[in-house]
């Protein structure tokens, strides 16, 4: 099978190679094929960029091909040079790194990170791995084993920079080398050299090695990652694999960090094990009943969680939205003249919902992410938490029935809604709706019908429905 890196570096081509060998893959760089020209990296994330290219490289040639995005960013420079780091200074490489330096003379903080977004994709199915690697810039040039900002970037837990590195020491701590490695995780699984049953099974060894593992059973129904239940010999466990897009959605460092914040509290979901380069976490087992549902329950874990300590991110559903939107057209998918008319009226509420009080949000307490037990409920799944509105979190029950978020609304300001909280919690709800709405179409487009057995072109047109129906009198 063909394989084409789409790069002309010639580090960064030796450096998939090497990790890629093992599947056999004939390996073509844009060197090998008819030059054409290249695409407009014009997204703004850099998932947008690899999408971008992986696109039209596909396109272009009708050869699998695996494509990244690379960017830097510096807290005193507030996120700069970010996705733009190689025109940075429209110099070059030497370039970028005098100007950093430059603008850097007078800073005391130097702290750094970079993160690579990586796309596999072979006209069916989408794959995407990320790596980050924390540091700092040094205050001169060091070192000549490297490209791009190696030079100036100094990782943590070294007193090296990446340019002084052996290739072994870089592999430690490479953030290509991270995203490469995480592929490969995935790619594993997608060529059939490993299951997720045998993968599981190792690792339950290793976790808990005084314990029988009895089966694993796969949980239906879930649209973004992979759920099994492991039933041991003395207890049961929830085990959770990332699905092919999952990077593009979810930031699992904001998950991790979440999960740590919340760490012995009995109304959120705790966990066991958690591997942050792979997503892959293990969480207790907790057997739901909904006899024990209780709407002041729900409403008392939701206010707690809203009383959490301001987050450093913030959810932002608007640029969450435009995020999805850009995906989709990149992508080539057309989305409905409805869509537009929907995006056309939140527009007009986006001022006035952005004026809304911030709190720490879940984002996705739709009622699937509940456990009711005899002992009071549990709030799982942390992996959209931000700052946000709380009427958000209310609006969420809209997935299964927006009644039940109004209801605990009410109970939650211990008053009846008035027409402005209605309008608020109703268009946040349209916000979500929309949201899914694309997320839905952006599956169903990369494969994922097939593979999770689950209809994602009907479930976007049931989402844009129910965007419509409660945005038409807005």
């Amino acid at each position: 099978m063909k394989l084409l890196i789409a790069s002309h570096n010639h580090g960064k081509v030796e450096e998939f190679k090497r990790l890629l060998n093992q599947f056999g893959f004939d390996f073509l760089t844009l060197s090998d094929l008819e030059e054409c020209s290249e695409p407009a990296e014009d997204g703004q994330t850099l998932w947008e960029n690899a999408l971008i290219k992986a696109k039209y490289y596909y396109d272009q040639y009708q050869i699998p091909v695996v494509c990244d995005d690379t960017g830097l960013f510096i807290d005193a420079l507030g996120g700069e040079p970010g996705i733009n780091a190689a025109r940075f200074s429209g110099l070059g490489d030497q370039g970028n790194r005098n100007l950093v330096l430059e603008r850097l003379a007078n800073e005391h903080n130097r702290q750094a990170y970079f993160e690579t977004a990586l796309i596999f994709y072979d006209g069916h199915r989408l794959i995407s791995s990320t790596g980050r690697v924390d540091g700092c810039i040094t205050k001169a040039e060091k070192g000549t084993n490297g490209f791009g900002y190696d030079s100036i970037f100094m990782p943590d837990g070294f007193n090296k920079t990446m340019a002084e590195l052996s290739g072994e020491e870089k592999n430690r701590c490479s953030h290509r080398y991270y995203a490469i490695k995480h592929l490969v995780f995935k790619l594993n699984f997608y060529f059939g050299i490993d299951n997720h049953q045998n993968y599981l099974t190792n690792l339950a060894k290793q976790i808990y090695p005084d314990c029988q593992l009895l089966s694993i059973t796969p949980f239906p129904g879930g649209m973004s990652n992979n759920t099994y239940l492991l039933a041991f010999d003395l207890f049961k466990k929830v085990a959770r694999l990332p699905g092919d897009c999952a990077e593009m959605f979810v930031d699992r460092n904001i998950e991790y960090n979440m999960l740590e914040m919340v760490n012995g509290r009995h109304e959120f979901l705790q966990y066991e094990y958690f591997d942050h380069e792979f997503g892959v976490k293990i969480s207790p087992y907790i057997d739901s009943d909904e006899e024990y549902m209780s709407e002041f329950e729900m409403v008392k874990t939701l206010e707690a969680f809203h009383k959490l300590p301001k987050l450093a991110n913030d959810y932002d559903p608007y640029k969450r939205l435009f995020y999805f939107e850009r995906l989709c057209q990149f992508f080539g998918i057309q989305l409905d003249q409805e869509y537009y008319n929907n995006v056309a009226k939140l527009k007009s509420y986006q001022e006035f919902l952005s004026k809304r009080p911030m709190v720490s949000c879940h984002n996705d307490a739709q009622l699937s992410n509940w456990l009711f037990t005899k002992n009071g409920d549990v709030l799982i799944d942390l992996e959209f938490t931000g700052n946000n509105d709380p009427y958000y979190d209310y609006a969420c029950f809209g997935n299964n029935d927006l009644a039940i978020g109004k209801n605990l609304l009410s109970m939650a300001l211990n008053r009846p809604l008035n027409g402005c909280d209605e309008t608020i919690i109703e268009l946040w709800y349209a916000m979500q709706a929309i949201s899914w709405y694309l997320v839905a179409l952006f599956k169903a487009k990369t494969g994922l019908n097939e593979l999770l057995n689950l209809d994602f072109d009907q479930i976007a047109h049931y989402f844009l429905t129910k965007a419509t129906n409660l945005l038409t009198n807005k």
